[in-house]
């Protein structure tokens, strides 16, 4: 898919699409973790988050504020090669819960 790397699992890239676009659309900026560093400290550029997915096995993304302390208010932990579970983890607040609503829902029908 665009942006991805080439070797990127297309049934997760479309449940990180929903991700992003959900934390984007609520006002939120997103770090990327690689499970080895963080790649990306904040950003809301669709094509820089998306070339920061699949370096690893797993990605983490980090949803922060857009405000002036930028805090952060959530993350979800994605192990690639787990396909439509590829969400392993999040934290468990409303903020991040909002954010993961659709892409929760299409994993879920897809299994």
């Amino acid at each position: 898919m665009k942006h991805y790397p080439a070797h990127a699992n297309k049934t997760e890239a479309k449940i990180i699409n929903k991700i992003i676009t959900s934390a984007l659309k609520n006002g939120y900026s997103i770090g990327v973790f690689d499970g080895e560093d963080y790649s990306l400290l904040r950003s809301t550029t669709r094509k820089e988050i998306k070339a920061e997915c699949f370096a690893t096995d797993e990605t983490t993304l980090m949803f922060n504020r857009r405000d002036f302390d930028a805090a952060q208010v959530g993350w979800v932990w994605l192990i690639h090669g787990n396909g439509s579970d590829i969400i392993s983890d999040y934290a468990d607040n409303p903020e991040t819960e909002a954010i993961l609503e659709n892409a929760n829902r299409y994993a879920e029908e897809l299994s």
